[in-house]
């Protein structure tokens, strides 16, 4: 190859290089930039979890109230669903024992047994709402000494 050749392609090649570089800078992208926050449907969480019912005598009946226990807060737009669910270790424990769920107005949304271990309270969203709890149970007469405890479960959907 000669040197004239050689030229012409070294030219090319820098001709090439700087038509690649300008449109390189020609080109411009512009960015838009979006952010978020994630939440869930609801919130609930209790006030002083967790709860000491103290030495209950065999045979006695007792009443405990719990105000503005369990503080709820819906997200979502519409109606949601709070559900509660009561589940007893010891179910023989009690003669009777009755989990009432009452509003911010002191009226009665729901209401947990032994028997009826589930209910549902809906409502309109988005909100924020505060639940007191009025526990009444009758201890059977038969029992032994023994420590037992009982959960409530809340979620929202």
């Amino acid at each position: 190859m000669n040197r004239k050749a050689i030229l012409k392609i070294l030219i090319l090649i820098s001709l090439c290089l700087l038509v690649t570089i300008a449109i390189d800078r020609a080109i411009q992208i512009y960015t838009a930039t979006f952010n978020y926050t994630v939440k869930p449907i609801g919130t609930a969480s209790w006030n002083g979890n967790p709860y000491d019912l103290g030495t209950l005598m065999a045979g006695e009946t007792y009443a405990k109230v719990y105000e503005n226990i369990l503080k709820v807060t819906a997200y979502k737009t519409g109606k949601v669903t709070i559900n509660f669910r009561l589940n007893v270790t010891e179910p023989s424990d009690f003669q009777n024992l009755e989990i009432v769920i009452l509003d911010d107005s002191n009226v009665e949304v729901a209401k947990l047994t032994p028997s009826n271990p589930t209910t549902s309270y809906e409502i309109n969203s988005p909100q924020t709402m505060k639940f007191t709890i009025k526990i009444v149970m009758t201890i059977s007469s038969d029992v032994t000494e023994h420590a037992g405890t009982f959960h409530i479960d809340v979620w929202i959907t």
